[in-house]
């Protein structure tokens, strides 16, 4: 018996049966997850620990500024991009500067930077980090709509 008259062998209902249940089976399977490489395909964001508590302030600012578009996930590993905080210059203790990389780290999708210190008073104040986030998430909302 060959291989092609023991498939013919099976009535049709049963083969479509078959059928059915792979491609069940293959729909189940989680897909391969895809490496965002835009900035406007980025739908959910992972924000790192950060210094000052930023991080808690920049997922509220991201919740605030994308309420529809765009959400600060838990988990880096449900996220497209991740947000990290960077040193440039280590001597430079009053600019904070994050970056919006992939989830594997490898392509920097956007970069912004703010400073701790209110311009109004001369930079002798130092500004909250709600302000500094909100400063950020709208570096990040004017590049995302260019």
């Amino acid at each position: 018996m060959t291989k092609h008259t023991m498939i013919t062998r099976f009535p049709i209902y049963l083969r479509a049966a078959a059928c059915a249940l792979l491609a069940i089976f293959l729909s189940a399977m989680p897909a391969k997850p895809q490496t965002v490489t835009r900035l406007s395909d980025v739908r959910k964001i992972y924000v790192e620990k950060m210094d000052q508590n930023l991080d808690e302030a920049l997922r509220t600012a991201i919740g605030r500024a994308f309420p529809i578009a765009i959400s600060a996930v838990s988990e880096r590993k449900g996220a497209d991009a991740v947000l990290v905080q960077t040193k440039i210059d280590p001597h430079d203790v009053h600019t904070i500067t994050v970056n919006l990389t992939d989830t594997g780290g490898k392509a920097v999708l956007w970069s912004g930077s703010a400073s701790d210190r209110d311009i109004r008073f001369g930079g002798l104040r130092k500004s909250s980090t709600e302000k500094i986030a909100r400063h950020l998430i709208k570096q990040l909302k004017k590049a995302m709509h260019r």
